[in-house]
């Protein structure tokens, strides 16, 4: 089974969790490791879960992160699938895939911050000197949340060397703007 988990009670779900049952033998901490994608095979999140097994029936639960959901832009029926199960760092077990049910990703949860994908850029000659002394680049972001946020931007050249880099730091209200 599955179902979207919203653990701070905003609507949105904070993580996707996938439960089956499983029997395993010896009873102790096992690790599994699993990958969430589209029916596409598109992948979503690759997770490493560690899960007490008791070596009888036992129901394991795998957690996706809603923002990473949210952020791949792609709806479901999801598939979990490569569930493997290791003991002592050995493989012991390879569980099925699994399809979930139908989501929209836009039922997860909304990072802090989004890019919109809008800039502008203006150059500054401080000395009057006929060179560019600095270049602003302002970005458009969706604040979701109110909160103190750091954007670190990297500059890269048309061979993709970077040549510059610049950091802001500073407490955002909801809404779109720009930064």
């Amino acid at each position: 089974t599955d179902y979207g988990d919203d653990l701070d009670g905003d609507g949105f779900f904070d993580e996707l969790v996938v439960q089956f049952p499983v029997e395993l033998f010896p009873p102790g901490f096992y690790a599994v490791f699993s990958r969430l994608t589209n029916n596409q095979g598109t992948i979503i999140e690759d997770v490493v879960e560690y899960v007490p097994i008791s070596g009888e029936e036992d129901t394991v639960q795998l957690r996706y992160d809603g923002i990473n959901i949210y952020n791949s832009g792609l709806d479901g029926p999801y598939r979990v699938t490569n569930i493997t199960f290791f003991f002592d760092a050995e493989q012991v077990s390879q569980y099925p895939d699994i399809v979930t049910q139908k989501y929209s990703y836009t039922e997860f949860q909304r990072p802090d911050v989004m890019l919109l994908g809008t800039f502008s850029e203006d150059t500054v000659d401080s000395d009057d000197n006929g060179l560019i002394d600095l270049l602003v680049i302002d970005v458009g972001v969706n604040v979701t949340k109110d909160g103190e946020y750091t954007l670190l931007g990297f500059l890269h050249d048309q061979e993709g060397n970077r040549t510059g880099i610049a950091i802001t730091s500073g407490n955002y209200s909801e809404g779109k703007g720009n930064v």
